[in-house]
């Protein structure tokens, strides 16, 4: 899920469509994301997407970070790697 901001403008020039409109326009900004309660990856053993139960953040040898967890549903051993923003 992603958090925004909304901003409502009057009569700004980059998003006026003629120079005597007296439109409103909103402008929606992504802040970023926003922390999940529980984290979904790939079990392996399972085949299939799971909850992360215990779910951590870790940096890897390359500098990557990725979640490291367990599968709530068989216990085995999962990671998700995450975008690099």
């Amino acid at each position: 899920m992603f958090t925004f901001q909304v901003h409502k403008i009057y009569n700004h020039p980059q998003y006026l469509g003629r120079q005597n409109d007296q439109k409103s326009y909103y402008v929606i900004h992504s802040i970023g994301k926003e922390p999940k309660m529980a984290d979904i990856g790939y079990c392996v053993k399972c085949k299939e997407k799971r909850e992360m139960k215990d779910s951590k953040q870790v940096t890897m040898k390359n500098g990557r970070k990725a979640l490291q967890g367990k599968c709530s549903v068989c216990g085995t051993g999962m990671y998700k790697i995450l975008p690099k923003s």
